[in-house]
């Protein structure tokens, strides 16, 4: 799969979309009841089926297999993340340590991959300067041995469905890189719409074309109860977006 990317300066739930066509229909899902009134973040570990979990990060003790997992997915990674220009130790070191700063003040919430205990890639919220206040964007990456699983939508359905949680999101949003077209599996098996209209965008990697295709999902077309009622896919995608965690801020 490749990853969904977008203009932006580093490793974090940016935009991401798989490689590969995903095959197969969906079945629906529907969250969890609980008071919404008191949620202010999205759960710190989100343990799904088939022995998938989402989990923030431990900047220390993760440092050395973050590191390796994304050193395995460079070439993979490359032709759509930016940051993975300027990848190294120092960098995936600094990205780690400044998660907890961004996860507290909503900008960032990014999570470790993780697959049978071993940490197979990452993704994230994240609202940005262009943002809307009432929006969230989903990003996520994954090493190309764990691509063609279904993960990345695994993954970014239970993201929308931490998003819808949190108060005053109306919104959630999927972007990558127009030429990515395996990109677009993901949100589309997911329920997301495709807006009509291209966002133009800086070309900081080298495949990306310079226009985003940007997919949102509005509260509207979810389950009840605040959560995402999305497709959820039991395979063949291609789990690459850009997303928190990529890499090496």
């Amino acid at each position: 799969m490749t990853p969904v990317s977008a203009p932006r300066p580093a490793p974090s739930p940016t935009r991401h979309v798989p490689s590969t066509p995903l095959p197969g229909a969906a079945a629906a899902y529907h969250p969890r009841p609980m008071d919404l009134a008191a949620v202010t973040q999205p759960d710190p570990v989100i343990t799904l089926d088939g022995g998938l979990v989402l989990r923030a990060y431990d900047p220390e003790a993760d440092l050395p297999e973050f590191f390796r997992v994304i050193e395995e997915s460079l070439a993979h990674l490359r032709p759509w993340m930016p940051w993975v220009a300027d990848h190294s130790l120092a960098r995936t070191r600094d990205f780690l340590a400044g998660r907890a700063a961004l996860w507290a003040s909503g900008e960032e919430r990014s999570y470790a991959i993780v697959l049978d205990g071993a940490v197979v890639g990452s993704c994230g919220l994240a609202r940005y300067d262009d943002t809307p206040g009432d929006t969230l964007e989903i990003g996520y990456w994954l090493h190309p041995a764990a691509t063609g699983r279904g993960l990345a939508t695994r993954a970014a359905g239970a993201l929308a469905e931490q998003a819808f949680r949190l108060p005053g999101i109306e919104r959630v949003e999927i972007v990558h890189d127009a030429a990515n077209t395996a990109s677009a599996a993901v949100p589309a098996r997911l329920g997301f719409l495709p807006l009509p209209e291209r966002r133009p965008a800086e070309v900081m990697a080298p495949a990306q074309t310079g226009e985003l295709q940007v997919w949102h999902l509005p509260r509207s077309r979810t389950a009840p109860g605040g959560g995402a009622g999305l497709a959820s896919a039991p395979g063949g995608d291609a789990g690459l977006a850009s997303a928190p965690g990529g890499g090496a801020d």
